[in-house]
């Protein structure tokens, strides 16, 4: 899945390399990775672990698409590999790989169990699950998400990227950047710019209109 997000990265000098560099720099509240691939040398960044950790809970996880800032220069990425500290579970390291948009690549997608086996509930059974994750190339993956909602990938996540933000428009009294900031946004002003192209009206416009109407005569 292709995220809006934009992940800034800043480059890391080859002093500011080694273990004592690297304390140093997740002491500073930034975490070290690389950034390698379409045929492109690799470079040592630094990153925030926050957007890292937002990325990797996601719906569509380390297989999310995502832009990379890394100085003057953009490019969509994924996360490959990362690394946590095992006792207190914080980001040591990880790997980024430039996504080239017009070739093929191959993601596993996690399989996630859902509901109780009768065997398991009714006869004592156990159960095992034997196969976790299912390779897929993107184009693949796009071709049948269209054959069972009905809707490109991009224009699923932003229908209901809007209906979830209007779900809460209408029944929380949150401000417009805390809905964007628990919907996992960070850019307020262009989800309301969104919202505006699909309802006509600013998210400010549209509460006061229909919060109005639901209240009681």
């Amino acid at each position: 899945m292709i995220s809006p997000e934009v992940l800034e990265a800043q480059p890391r000098p080859a002093e500011s390399r080694g273990k004592n560099e690297a304390r140093r720099l997740r002491a500073s509240g930034r975490v070290p990775a690389v950034v390698y691939g379409a045929k492109k040398d690799a470079v040592a960044v630094s990153v925030d672990p926050k957007h890292i950790s937002k990325i990797l809970r996601s719906a569509s996880g380390h297989n999310t698409i995502f832009d990379l800032q890394v100085g003057a220069e953009k490019t969509k990425a994924m996360i490959v590999d990362w690394q946590y500290e095992p006792i207190k579970g914080k980001l040591l390291h990880i790997d980024m790989k430039r996504i080239a948009m017009d070739e093929k690549i191959r993601v596993k997608i996690p399989i996630h169990l859902v509901g109780e086996a009768a065997g398991v509930k009714t006869q004592g059974g156990i159960m095992d699950q034997v196969l976790r994750e299912v390779p897929l190339s993107r184009r693949s993956l796009e071709k049948r998400f269209m054959q069972t909602t009905g809707y490109p990938v991009y224009e699923y996540i932003y229908n209901q990227r809007i209906e979830k933000f209007t779900q809460k428009l209408l029944e929380t009294d949150l401000t417009i950047f805390e809905i964007a900031l628990d919907l996992g946004l960070t850019d307020s002003k262009n989800i309301a710019r969104q919202f505006k192209q699909i309802k006509g009206l600013t998210p400010v416009e549209y509460r006061k209109k229909y919060m109005v109407a639901k209240q009681p005569v």
